[in-house]
């Protein structure tokens, strides 16, 4: 039995319409100090989202990190007194520490 495991997430060839896009967006920052259209970009990325979901640009949020949006989501759950002391959280088995720490707080 041949096994082949493809892990190219992060090596596949990208679009040259990415990679212009991803070339103009670093040069901005050669003088960030005329970047000021950031809020602009944001709700823009965010609708564009929005659209695939059809729901709106502010049901959308920006983290910087998907650990950092776990950790706001769950603060927000425990805030919110939406999972009760004790209860039994379910995570994907394998997951990075930064999506099982912020649940096995909010359960305890």
């Amino acid at each position: 039995r041949r096994v082949v495991y493809l892990n190219a997430a992060s090596r596949t060839p990208m679009l040259r319409r990415v990679y212009d896009v991803g070339v103009a967006a670093v040069a901005r920052k050669l003088l960030p100090w005329t970047i000021d259209d950031a809020d602009d970009d944001a709700a823009a990325v965010r609708a564009l989202f929005a659209r695939l979901l059809c729901a709106t640009g502010g049901d959308v949020a920006l983290a910087p990190s998907c650990s950092y949006a776990v950790s706001v989501a769950a603060r927000s759950l425990a805030a919110a007194r939406r999972v009760a002391s004790g209860s039994e959280l379910l995570v994907l088995q394998d997951q990075m520490s930064s999506n099982v720490y912020p649940w096995q707080a909010l359960a305890r």
